[in-house]
């Protein structure tokens, strides 16, 4: 959704790669992180892709090095959403996001919110589906 808002083609690459990682981070590529990661591809305009060459380490100092605190923040809630795309954020996937605090980019408070917030909005898309397909009358 704001991947849009990047500009440096490198970092559009570099964000792919993290992607990538992050939706490999439990060590299971689901059928909703598939998808997130196809949609992240068409936002940054680049073709779709499931595997990187680029070790972490080296795609997170580049980052590090490219980006703007609010890039970087902007990413951060990025990569958050491909992480709970599932439903859950399990311990590797918390674990995945601690670069991101340790770098002082997101609190742990911060993801809790977010996190309470993606899972929400994930309900609220499903009561619009149902009320678009007529399954639901009122909205609650």
């Amino acid at each position: 959704m704001y991947f849009s808002l990047l500009h440096d083609q490198n970092v559009k690459s570099l964000v792919q790669d993290l992607c990538i990682h992050a939706a490999l981070a439990n060590g299971v590529l689901e059928d909703k992180e598939k998808f997130w990661l196809e949609q992240y591809a068409h936002e940054l305009n680049l073709p779709p892709s499931f595997e990187t060459n680029q070790p972490l380490n080296k795609v997170l100092v580049e980052l590090k090095s490219r980006c703007t605190e609010r890039e970087l923040r902007l990413i951060a809630l990025e990569i958050l959403a491909l992480l709970v795309a599932d439903g859950k954020l399990d311990a590797t996937e918390r674990g995945f996001m601690q670069w991101f605090i340790d770098e002082e980019v997101i609190t742990k408070d911060s993801i809790n919110r977010l996190y309470a917030n993606f899972l929400q909005f994930e309900k609220l898309c499903a009561e619009h589906i149902a009320f678009i397909e007529g399954k639901a009358e009122v909205l609650e």
